[in-house]
């Protein structure tokens, strides 16, 4: 059994509330189980290529971990965003490219390279997981993916390090974050320019407006985490609800503090045993970009992805029948700061974390 395939068969016993907390349950056993065994496999499979393979860690430091594979596309503009965002280190797991990708990441020596061939459509999550189970180090690992760009709450005001300094103080091992699809200001889906370089700045426009909220712990993959605000939600859908009719989930907790206790990466969405900070990030995901058409081929002929690449296959479908190259959406939104996700309720903050940052701010021109 696939760790997907049995993600599928639990949710379908978690649906009903019944039965609902017997498929956690068995889930977990499952899946802990399945994974054990993966791990023996994935061991030796995982080989180091480049850069540094001991960091010295610390717990006011953050390492991004990425599973990557022919991400040519981002990796300037990742590499870039991170290392001005204030982590550490990037450490990347090459899963087979074939461009350029590992290349251009060998340029910067705060990067280092692992390598491996297992396949992504059986390992994906087991890696990550390994990821933070190996690098973590005693500090806080950023697991994203890369076309995934993370973001906090007033950033504007808050330096990422402050911003950890108050995960430490309040003992917080995990943070919830959303996925938001950024589009095109051109409000264009189906172009296809494989020649044009990726930027951030041509992907300013959002939708939130087919964005459905549910309890956090509603699905089977979050077990025994502690909410310190109860505002927090489980989002799905989004911008590709309103173009693909489809609904995908939303929340992801990609800054982990792993202290053996935490188990991360129950699927791509899940976690267990952890402190849930009171606020919540977003990952700005530039996953349509000029060369979607082509990121949808390939997903659909490797049937790589969540259950035999059934999302792709949608996009696909939708991409068929209107027959067009250009989709408008009239609830688009452009983004103006992050600013403009907590006014709208999309990300939440507590009284608790608007004084820390009040506090920070008034340091910061006592040093000044």
């Amino acid at each position: 059994m696939l760790l997907d395939e049995c993600a599928i068969f639990f949710n379908k016993i978690g649906k009903n509330r019944f039965t609902r907390p017997l498929a956690k349950t068995m889930y977990y056993f499952t899946y802990d189980f399945l994974a054990f065994f993966y791990k023996l496999k994935m061991k030796h499979q995982i080989k180091h290529i480049h850069g540094i393979t001991r960091l010295d860690s610390a717990s006011d430091k953050v390492i991004v971990c990425c599973l990557v594979r022919n991400g040519q596309e981002y990796i300037e503009s990742f590499m870039a965003y991170y290392f001005q965002l204030g982590v550490e280190h990037i450490i990347f797991i090459d899963n087979g490219s074939t461009d350029h990708t590992m290349d251009i990441a060998k340029t910067d020596k705060r990067v280092s390279i692992y390598q491996t061939n297992l396949t992504f459509k059986v390992y994906k999550n087991i890696i990550r997981r390994y990821m933070v189970e190996q690098f973590s180090n005693g500090g806080w690992t950023l697991c994203v993916d890369i076309d995934e760009f993370y973001d906090f709450p007033n950033s504007n005001k808050l330096s990422f390090t402050s911003f950890i300094s108050y995960l430490n103080k309040n003992s917080y091992t995990a943070v919830a974050a959303y996925l938001l699809d950024m589009v095109s200001n051109e409000k264009k889906i189906f172009t296809s320019n494989l020649d044009h370089s990726f930027n951030r700045s041509d992907y300013e426009y959002y939708d939130l407006s087919q964005i459905q909220a549910e309890k956090y712990d509603k699905h089977i993959t979050m077990i025994n985490n502690k909410i310190n605000n109860k505002a927090i939600k489980s989002y799905k859908g989004g911008v590709r609800k309103t173009i693909f009719d489809i609904k995908p989930k939303l929340l992801k907790h990609p800054l982990i503090y792993y202290n053996k206790i935490l188990k991360p990466f129950y699927g791509s969405h899940g976690i267990r045993n952890a402190n849930i900070a009171d606020i919540s990030c977003v990952l700005y995901h530039y996953k349509f970009t000029e060369k979607f058409i082509e990121k949808i081929d390939k997903a659909i002929e490797e049937e790589n992805y969540y259950c035999n690449s059934k999302e792709y296959k949608a996009y696909k479908k939708t991409y068929l029948e209107l027959k067009l190259h250009s989709h408008t959406n009239n609830h688009l939104e452009k983004l103006i700061s992050i600013d403009d996700l907590i006014s709208k309720g999309f990300l939440q903050v507590t009284n608790n974390y608007k004084n820390w940052i009040k506090r920070e701010e008034i340091k910061n021109k006592e040093t000044t």
